[in-house]
């Protein structure tokens, strides 16, 4: 009997083939919804592969017992099948797909351990309480957390009893719902996932604990000053930072940001919660008004700012985490890292600024002093402005209405020097409020004066695949993404306008959907455009 190719390749290449599939598509147990219930699906994915002949089976039965170890939680029922496959390699459970005694078993050999708790939930509190109480020698990867909640600095969770700290000589990575003792020298990755109300001399003492941190996420609403302890004396040396996020909502971090000692690439991230009612006095606005100023004032005085300061590029980023809420985000970086942005998130030193509230009038009211003061210090080149598309329920919301008071922001000084404009919106009709701001019959003087290029893309821009949206949503986004007759006929006015005021555009970039069906009509209107404009890119892709 003749031996084929697939059967002769050596163990360590097939052994390195089931790992690659493994950490793409690793083997978990995903939770559908039927009519009635939740229900768990085992989902086999990388193992499918092992049974394509008889001596992969053997290979992935033999050398691929960290793999198994990963691969438990897919099928919590088989598990006394699965665990001698393992051979002593650390073990990957989910805390509600197993027994709680179950849990406790084997924690000595778990080295991942996940579950899905909130702030305040109780439930978080007493695993919490367990873990502390267990010998856990082995493991690297701590998540309690429900990512699908965001954090609300309002709820804050009761202290834990006296004497609950979490040892953890092996820990490197740790999501948890509230803050609790711990000592974690190889600690990597902390996000604490609920408000802590403390003051900054027990924050600096809890987070130097952790000298080899990377990524930190916390919530410190109403920080206290200690004006006794003193930033010079007590400094927060964290050379391995990359990554620090405080989502508390308010500006008191400010106090904490002073005792840093991070590297210039530190990634920085804040966000000014807004009140969340919508009818909102003057003094209240006022009050927003000002907390991000001083949050806005602090990052463009302070040492943690100054490579903000040789930024040239603008990142303004609007959409609608969930449903009757609104976020603009404002992050700046160099022009030459953002073609990189899109495809792997945020670069090196980027810092980002979070304004959230239930509609954009309260943030825009902020928004406007936010620009003049984190700007003013820097000469913006490029502007991106970025709408990301959100479906709830299946069916998308339009927030797009609101944006016509944004694009009026445009005519502020600080983007006097703005010489390339990208707008990224999810429907061609969005662009309209775009164009009759850029052509602003209302005032004398040119809305950004200096722009040559401008880059118009309608494509989805969206955290949702095509194939996860219903065929109904899908085909809804590729409508709204096409060019129509009076979408060009608005943009050559705008263009016109512009050139009668003696400034003329040099480049214009079109980015969309388009089809047989317009692109006969559009033809005699994108000839038109040639005469505004001197070098016209048409980038459109056919559907």
């Amino acid at each position: 009997m003749t031996i084929s190719a697939i059967q002769r390749l050596p163990d360590d290449l097939l052994i390195s083939l089931f790992a690659a599939l493994a950490d793409v598509y690793p083997a978990v147990t995903t939770t559908v919804d039927s009519q009635f219930e939740a229900v768990p699906r085992p989902s086999l994915c990388w193992m499918v592969v092992t049974h394509v002949c008889r001596r992969w089976r053997a290979v992935a039965l033999e050398g691929c017992s960290v793999l198994w170890g990963q691969s438990l939680s897919a099928f919590p029922s088989a598990l006394k099948t699965l665990l001698p496959r393992a051979k002593g390699a650390p073990l990957y459970f989910r805390i509600d797909l197993f027994p709680y005694m179950t849990v406790l078993h084997h924690l000595p050999n778990i080295g991942r351990l996940e579950g899905a708790f909130g702030s305040a939930d109780e439930q978080g509190d007493y695993w919490i309480r367990a873990l502390a109480e267990k010998a856990r020698p082995r493991l690297r990867r701590l998540d309690l957390c429900d990512h699908k909640l965001r954090t609300n600095p309002s709820v804050i969770p009761k202290p834990l009893h006296r004497g609950v700290a979490l040892n953890a000589s092996t820990l490197t990575h740790c999501y948890l719902p509230r803050v609790i003792p711990m000592s974690a020298p190889r600690l990597r990755v902390l996000h604490i996932r609920a408000a802590w109300i403390s003051s900054v001399r027990e924050v600096v003492h809890y987070i130097s604990a952790f000298p080899l941190l990377e990524d930190l996420h916390l919530c410190l609403p109403q920080l206290k000053a200690d004006s006794t302890f003193k930033a010079i004396r007590h400094p927060l040396k964290l050379d391995f930072l990359r990554s620090f996020t405080n989502d508390s909502g308010d500006s008191s971090i400010v106090a904490l940001l002073p005792y840093f000692q991070v590297p210039s690439t530190l990634n920085l991230s804040f966000s000014i919660d807004f009140n969340d009612d919508i009818f909102l006095d003057d003094l209240v606005t006022e009050n927003m008004k000002a907390e991000v100023l001083k949050l806005s004032s602090h990052l463009t005085k302070s040492p943690l700012g100054a490579q903000a300061r040789s930024h040239d590029t603008l990142i303004w980023d609007l959409w609608s985490p969930q449903r009757r809420s609104k976020r603009i985000a404002l992050s700046t970086c160099k022009r030459s890292q953002l073609d990189r942005i899109n495809d792997q998130g945020r670069k090196r030193g980027m810092i980002e600024l979070n304004l959230d509230g239930n509609s954009l009038w309260p943030v825009e009211c902020a928004l406007h002093p936010a620009l003049t003061t984190y700007l003013g210090s820097q000469r913006l080149t490029t502007l991106y402005i970025r709408f990301f598309d959100v479906e709830h329920d299946g069916s998308y919301v339009d927030n797009l209405f609101e944006l016509e008071n944004l694009f009026e922001l445009l005519a502020d000084s600080a983007f006097s020097t703005v010489t390339e404009l990208i707008v990224q919106l999810p429907e061609s009709r969005a662009f309209f409020s775009l164009f009759e701001c850029l052509r602003n019959t209302h005032h004398t003087s040119l809305v950004l004066p200096s722009l040559a290029r401008l880059v118009l893309d309608s494509r989805s821009n969206t955290h949702q695949s095509q194939t996860s949206r219903s065929p109904k949503v899908n085909s809804d986004f590729k409508t709204r993404a096409y060019h129509d007759r009076s979408w060009v006929s608005n943009l050559r006015t705008m263009l016109a306008h512009s050139d009668d005021l003696g400034h003329r555009l040099r480049y214009l970039v079109l980015k969309g959907l388009t089809d047989d069906r317009m692109s006969s009509s559009l033809a005699v209107d994108m000839n038109r455009l040639k005469s505004v404009v001197d070098v016209v890119v048409d980038r459109r892709t056919r559907e």
